[in-house]
């Protein structure tokens, strides 16, 4: 009975920890220590707190939102850090002579893990992707990508992630955002490759040869997903899926019901769908047009002759009703 007891109670403060919110007062404290970690001149300044909701991949997310002016730092419900940005640093200009404070992208990939190694960021991220704007706009940056790149030795796409900006000549975060808590299911596929294939097919036609199958960790972005599917999103949990590309599209077959979930036309194909489109448009604009012309010239409502139609027009009538009035007068009498 005590063990039951206790479990009973451990269980209590499990649930009442899960659904604890930041306060508007912690938010302020929790912005503010992140405002000084990126070296935010912010800080100094009375800060706002809203709340909102945002959606997600996984349904939707409960926001603090804690605003310094053009400062705005987000963070989850439990009070993990979501994003930062600084409108202010879009207003800067540098000459052409200005130095970069990181030159190469090894140093600039140092001082900025250097800067998020002091923030809560997913810790099975890796560097993906640097690259750096032109001096053409402003503002003058460049951007860092985070990602992991595999779980459970298979390919990921989407999940934890960390993006950021940087100003290439102050060596400031402009913006900083973070995906976190995402889990992988473990490898339980049940559908073989020539059925992932096959139902792709059946839908989406072509041959075998057509579609081009592998294997990663992902999650549907259309509404398909179905109960199971989405019930895992929920728990930010990722299945592993068959990716089919073909010339056309790309489907998402899930490897445990063998069910299409998802469903995305390929650039090339899209645009040339949507440039068909507006030119088949734009015949149809041109014939009702010339239609409408040569309804106007047929009804005589042209420029020339329009009013001198509808006159005869007019007076024809007024005969035949002064006719039919002398005939009923003649036949009365």
């Amino acid at each position: 009975m005590m063990k039951r007891t206790l479990a009973l109670a451990a269980l209590a403060l499990l649930a009442s920890a899960s659904l604890a919110q930041i306060s508007d007062s912690e938010a302020k404290s929790a912005a503010d220590s992140v405002l000084r970690v990126l070296g935010s001149d912010a800080v100094s300044k009375n800060a706002k707190v809203s709340r909102d909701t945002i959606p997600t991949k996984h349904g939707s997310d409960e926001i603090v939102r804690v605003i310094y002016g053009e400062v705005t730092v987000q963070f989850y419900e439990d009070g993990s850090l979501l994003s930062f940005r600084d409108l202010s640093k879009n207003s800067v200009t540098y000459e052409p002579d200005d130095e970069e404070k990181y030159p190469t992208d090894e140093e600039a990939w140092q001082a900025f893990e250097e800067v998020i190694s002091k923030l809560e960021t997913p810790a099975d991220v890796g560097r993906t992707g640097l690259s750096r704007a032109t001096k053409n706009g402003l503002p003058y940056t460049m951007t860092f990508v985070m990602e992991r790149a595999k779980a459970f030795a298979w390919p990921v796409t989407g999940g934890n992630r960390v993006t950021a900006e940087m100003d290439r000549m102050s060596g400031k975060i402009i913006t900083l955002h973070i995906v976190s808590g995402w889990t992988y299911e473990r490898r339980n596929v049940s559908v073989g490759a020539a059925a992932a294939i096959g139902v792709t097919r059946k839908r989406y036609g072509g041959v075998h040869g057509d579609w081009i199958p592998s294997m990663r960790y992902s999650y549907p972005d259309g509404n398909a997903a179905g109960a199971e599917l989405a019930a895992l999103m929920t728990e930010k949990k990722m299945r592993l899926m068959y990716v089919l590309k073909s010339d056309s599209a790309t489907v998402l077959v899930d490897s445990v019901t063998g069910k299409i979930v998802d469903y995305s036309q390929t650039a090339l194909q899209a645009e040339a769908q949507a440039n068909a489109a507006g030119a088949q448009n734009g015949k149809t604009e041109q014939a009702s047009s010339k239609q409408a012309q040569q309804g106007e010239d047929a009804s005589g409502d042209g420029k020339s002759g329009g009013p001198s139609t509808l006159l005869l027009m007019m007076g024809g009538v007024g005969a035949l009703l002064i006719l039919n009035i002398c005939v009923r007068l003649f036949v009365k009498k």
